[in-house]
């Protein structure tokens, strides 16, 4: 059997809390949830070590302002940013290649973005 992937959904909303409740009843997800507003809370996001963290989208956003620098901390883990008025969600990634040639480069840009499941 696979190995759980952890989700940390990092926020308050009712909106997070809402698709924290979903992502519970998934097969092979653990699910663990970081109060934002609480002293330390990025801390406690890197202390989970989770495969993904979800986190409402929005300029105000802590971890909307820190994505890159995060990414470079944790590079093999997935920011998930759902936007609540566009209906959109926002997948970002460190994945990281050294390509040898621009041809390496080009192929990369050129290849589907992809996310692990």
């Amino acid at each position: 059997m696979a190995q759980p992937r952890k989700v940390a959904v990092y926020g308050n909303s009712l909106f997070l809390a809402g698709v924290e409740v979903g992502l519970r009843a998934v097969a092979g997800l653990e699910v663990v949830r970081v109060d934002a507003a609480a002293s330390g809370a990025l801390g406690q996001l890197l202390d989970a070590q989770p495969d993904a963290i979800i986190f409402e989208l929005s300029p105000d956003s802590p971890l909307a302002a820190l994505a890159l620098p995060f990414l470079a901390q944790s590079p093999d883990r997935l920011l998930i940013g759902l936007n609540v008025d566009t209906n959109e969600v926002v997948v970002l990634s460190s994945q990281q290649i050294r390509p040898d040639s621009l041809s390496d480069l080009a192929a990369m840009i050129r290849a589907p973005a992809s996310v692990p499941v």
